[in-house]
């Protein structure tokens, strides 16, 4: 993560991934954003956001981006990651599911806990056993004895003595903290400090304490606290600048800018869809299948093209029905209580098209699938609706005021199978004319 906004906003200019995504073994499903949240760098996280960062992800832990700003980040750095949340309109990816360690952690989400709520269990928001940082000294292992490194020397054989020893102080390391003290003001002690800041950086050993207490002794308290409201909040001179005033909380933060220049923390809604376009239709009736999949599963399997959509059951983790749309013009609507492994297995075996199937991939039997989201070809921070899409890009209208009508009812609707479909054979055309626009 970069250490300042700026450099943070230079690296993403550069072509840096915002979206990359860490595989280490502590650290699997971590984006930048993650990184800057656990190293409490406000400035950084707002950066990331004001980039379009995305939030809604948890990490192999069950640790959310907001579930770990709760307790690392300043009360309005939370408020922003929030709504940012709240606004963003991609799908949930969770990283527990698919590649969880196994291990116990702080600072779970609770939206996502793997398991009941426990009488020990603290709960701020939706963070489970927020931390602080006194209680994340040990507390790994505290939680997972198992994953104790340390190796007990074997019988009759004594442990390796510990190579580890404080470093030296810097050799100018007298002279930069007269520096410090001879300042003439406070712009010259923010530089003296920097300067001292940068000598210590590399040293081992507990040294920032007792600097900061010579630094008390040796500049006066009010041009220390004028450069401490200089050096603001990141940095290890402001960390130094801090301890030697006590302890002192952080500056306030700055005077809001004017109405105009503020960043907007939560985007605003879009217009709605213009409803006097042209209506989206079917050129022909879908076909509805009840009673075996194999003759649907034939057909994909020698189609050119083929898109698939869902509708909802109530049940979770269920689809009411199974849309397959062909480039020869042929529909299927599919009833979701049929054994639909075989035709899942022809969709999963080759390149279809979708759009926004994250929802969708999870309530259908487990596969390998090879999905072009169609979603994913617009800017991520938009992800706008299929409605939107198909208004922009083909000039029509898609009505879906049946999208939340209920799917599990037998026999549906001459209008429900017209709509289901409908959602799976406009991607075919929204492919043709994006190919055609390119």
């Amino acid at each position: 993560t970069a250490s300042t906004p700026q450099n943070c906003k230079i690296l993403i200019d550069a072509g840096c991934d915002v979206e990359a995504v860490a595989t280490g073994e502590f650290s699997y499903g971590k984006t930048p954003l993650f990184f800057a949240v656990t190293r409490c760098r406000d400035a950084t996280v707002l950066a990331l956001l004001e980039r379009g960062a995305a939030t809604k992800i948890v990490n192999n832990k069950g640790q959310s981006v907001r579930a770990l700003a709760r307790s690392h980040l300043k009360p309005e750095t939370y408020a922003a990651i929030v709504a940012a949340e709240e606004a963003d309109e991609r799908e949930w990816i969770n990283w527990r599911e698919t590649k969880s360690d196994g291990l116990t952690y702080g600072d779970l989400d609770l939206r996502f806990l793997e398991r009941p709520l426990e009488s020990t269990d603290v709960v701020d928001d939706v963070a489970v056993n927020p931390t602080t940082h006194i209680s994340r000294r040990g507390a790994f292992l505290r939680k997972n004895p198992q994953r104790q490194q340390k190796q007990q020397a074997p019988p009759g054989k004594p442990p390796k003595p510990s190579t580890y020893a404080p470093s030296e102080p810097p050799a100018n390391g007298d002279a930069l903290l007269r520096a410090v003290a001879d300042a003439s003001d406070a712009v010259e002690t923010v530089g003296a400090l920097e300067a001292l800041a940068a000598a210590y950086a590399d040293r081992k050993g507990l040294w920032l304490p007792p600097l900061a207490e010579d630094i008390a002794k040796a500049v006066p308290r009010d041009r220390l606290e004028a450069a401490a409201a200089m050096l603001g909040d990141d940095g290890l001179a402001a960390r130094l600048a801090r301890r030697a005033l006590g302890g002192a909380p952080r500056p306030p933060a700055p005077p809001a800018p004017p109405k105009a220049f503020q960043r907007r923390v939560k985007t605003p809604a879009p217009p709605p869809v213009d409803a006097t376009l042209p209506r989206c239709a079917l050129s022909g009736e879908p076909a509805w299948v009840d009673d075996d999949v194999g003759a649907v599963a034939a057909a994909v399997a020698t189609a050119k093209r083929v898109a698939f959509d869902c509708e909802f059951s109530a049940v979770e983790d269920r689809v009411a029905t199974l849309q397959v749309a062909l480039d020869d013009g042929r529909v299927f609507v599919v009833d979701g209580t049929l054994n639909l492994d075989p035709l899942v297995d022809a969709l999963s075996a080759r390149r279809v098209l979708g759009y926004g199937v994250g929802e969708d991939l999870k309530r259908l039997p487990r596969r390998d699938w090879n999905v072009d989201d169609l979603q994913r070809r617009f800017p991520r921070h938009k992800a706008p609706s299929l409605q939107r899409v198909v208004a922009e890009v083909l000039g029509e209208y898609v009505d879906k005021s049946l999208q939340r009508s209920d799917w599990d009812v037998r026999p549906l609707s001459s209008e429900q199978l017209r709509y289901a479909a409908l959602d799976a054979a406009v991607l075919l055309r929204v492919e043709d004319e994006l190919s055609e626009a390119s």
